[in-house]
């Protein structure tokens, strides 16, 4: 068993609207684990989608948790202030093929799901742009068309992950369709901060888990041996590795009752 000050768990909302009661219950668990191990809780704030994030909904967050009695010892962090380190992580993994440019707009996306839909089949990205030449991507630039960036999923086999409530959950690579990255507005989407973070951090034990082409496991070190993950971010971002957690005791947490009123908290995703 290692060292219980090791164990660095966090919570990352988004600051889109009123916090989701999930997300409190989300915040709850790991801020439990963090007391009952003696470890650190970070808040970190997923403010990657600009068009939507919000300082009202950043400065609700932090009055939900502190009204809820979810005190944290780092943070809070923002994603946004770190979009070259993510840009350039993006940028390494088009230079190792497992990610591409894509030039579709989202009406010809949606068109195409919609088609789709109609004729029985399933929704999602058709990679359209993923084997595209060098004189196709320039031409589409010269037409002025935006660019995204998509991660190239695995074209055959499973990813499997263990999941300290639910067990090992195990999901075809074909039922994932290729997904963006990097919006065409050159702002990163959460898939890419979320997992490079994770990387970065897996040294220091921040919980959470890696985009894997075979497998990826939930962290954190409690001392449990698990199968080392083979990723693409392995290559831009290598760690320690990161090894699945076992059984650990329960934790009970009740909160005194207030009287003062909560500060906004939606039952309904915003």
């Amino acid at each position: 068993m290692t060292d219980s000050t090791d164990i660095r768990l966090r919570f990352s909302p988004a600051p889109t609207g009123f916090l989701h009661v999930g997300s409190a219950h989300t915040a709850l668990f790991n801020w439990a684990q963090a007391r009952h191990r003696a470890g650190t809780f970070i808040l970190r704030i997923e403010d990657t989608d600009v068009a939507r994030s919000t300082d009202e909904s950043i400065e609700q967050i932090q009055q939900v948790m502190r009204w809820l009695g979810l005190d944290w010892d780092e943070g809070p962090y923002l994603q946004s202030q770190r979009f070259d380190a993510y840009l350039a992580a993006a940028q390494r993994l088009l230079d190792a093929g497992v990610a591409y440019e894509c030039f579709c707009t989202e009406a010809e996306v949606r068109e195409r799901n919609e088609q789709a839909m109609r004729e029985g089949r399933a929704p999602g990205y058709d990679g359209r742009c993923r084997d595209l030449t060098a004189e196709e991507r320039e031409a589409f630039r010269a037409e002025g068309r935006g660019r995204s960036v998509r991660f190239r999923t695995p074209d055959s086999g499973r990813s499997t992950f263990v999941d300290l409530v639910r067990g090992e959950i195990s999901v075809e690579w074909s039922t994932i369709s290729d997904f963006v990255i990097v919006r065409s507005n050159g702002t990163p989407v959460f898939f890419l901060p979320t997992p490079w973070t994770t990387s970065k951090c897996a040294s220091r034990m921040c919980c959470a888990a890696r985009i894997s082409s075979t497998r990826h496991t939930v962290c954190s070190r409690y001392g449990a041996r698990s199968d080392t993950m083979t990723s693409p971010f392995t290559r831009i971002c290598p760690s320690s590795s990161v090894r699945a957690a076992p059984n650990f005791r329960s934790v009970t947490v009740r909160f005194r009752s207030r009287s003062t009123a909560m500060p906004g908290i939606s039952r309904t995703r915003s």
